[in-house]
């Protein structure tokens, strides 16, 4: 075996979701994946990759991300409306159907993304959604260091931005991320089917900004008879 498959079966026997970016590399990665699987269903990233992940759930799925805040809202109002305290039933009354909108446009997402169109309209946003999030943070932050209230979210969010250069730094970043991070797809899908936001069987995959050529066959050219 080359040395890239063992790299990449070394870092999915860890849980790591970088490896080598060949194709002995991925290979290798996702044979070492499944093996950890197989060890162990039960692991501590099980447990904690859905509380650390979830905010990019509602991030790269604009449209499932509005839909589910949208219904959070309406369900605190509706439980505001009935009197309900800070209780158990209050948030049965909020979780319930924000989950159940959230799982279901999430999944319709996915099959939305199969279209060249949708995919690609659909990485503009997300990359807007994270240069707002990005210029939220960094607002607050040189807020609070010069011992200012920090601003709300949504506020800091549309704040005149203070650096101009490490928003588009980290932009780069995440584009980059998006088109280089072959393991973090592959992990990223195996997460999704785990959450039954994909069917079983998805297979991660990414457009490219130039529209493929489809090459035609042409008939072939008539030559003339021997006399």
């Amino acid at each position: 075996m080359s040395s890239d498959y063992d790299s990449g079966y070394d870092a999915g026997a860890r849980g790591s979701i970088f490896g080598p970016a060949t194709v002995e590399g991925t290979a290798g990665w996702m044979a070492g994946n499944q093996a950890r699987n197989n060890k162990s269903s039960g692991s501590a990233e099980w447990l904690i990759a859905p509380f650390v992940l979830w905010p990019f759930v509602l991030i790269f799925y604009p449209v499932g991300g509005a839909a589910t805040i949208a219904t959070a809202f309406a369900a605190e109002a509706l439980a505001n409306v009935m009197g309900l305290g800070a209780g158990g039933l209050r948030w049965i009354i909020m979780l319930i159907p924000t989950v159940i909108v959230c799982w279901m446009v999430v999944r319709l997402e996915q099959q939305w993304g199969l279209r060249r169109s949708y995919y690609l309209i659909r990485h503009v946003v997300r990359m807007l959604i994270l240069a707002l999030v990005i210029n939220g943070a960094a607002t607050n932050a040189m807020i609070t260091a010069n011992n200012q209230p920090s601003l709300p979210p949504l506020q800091a969010m549309f704040h005149w931005p203070p650096q101009w250069l490490a928003i588009a730094l980290w932009l780069v970043f995440w584009q980059l991320f998006f088109m280089r991070a072959h393991q973090w797809r592959i992990y990223w899908n195996r997460k999704l089917m785990s959450w039954f936001f994909r069917p079983k069987g998805f297979d991660p995959h990414y457009f490219s900004w130039r529209k493929e050529q489809v090459v035609e066959r042409l008939a072939p050219i008539e030559m003339p008879g021997r006399r």
